[in-house]
């Protein structure tokens, strides 16, 4: 789970969706952007009931992205707000291959 200090609140959630840019990958998008305030760097997870019906399966994509932020969040730049929105693509995945991802979509930011 992630620490309180890491997440992102809803309220902060709309401003990033709507004031953020746009990273992709085949199974998850990332929004991001900086806070001028600096401070610890805060997340969010999303997962759609598009992705599937079954809250079940989309708990545990949630689970897997918060695991590989927690573990990115040293190499993470302080200050960043950043919405990860899980796709169909991430059903059946690993932490290891959810891993790679979210570090190859926070890379560059």
């Amino acid at each position: 789970m992630l620490p309180k200090t890491n997440r992102l609140p809803p309220p902060d959630i709309k401003a990033v969706m709507r004031y953020g840019k746009r990273r992709a990958c085949p199974n998850a998008i990332l929004i991001y952007k900086t806070n001028a305030h600096g401070g610890p760097p805060r997340f969010a997870c999303i997962v759609s009931a598009a992705t599937d019906k079954r809250a079940a399966v989309r708990n545990r994509i949630k689970r897997l992205l918060r695991e590989s932020i927690q573990r990115a969040l040293p190499e993470t730049v302080n200050g960043m707000e950043g919405i990860i929105i899980g796709r169909r693509g991430l059903i059946g995945a690993t932490l290891s291959e959810v891993e790679n991802m979210v570090r190859s979509l926070l890379q560059n930011t």
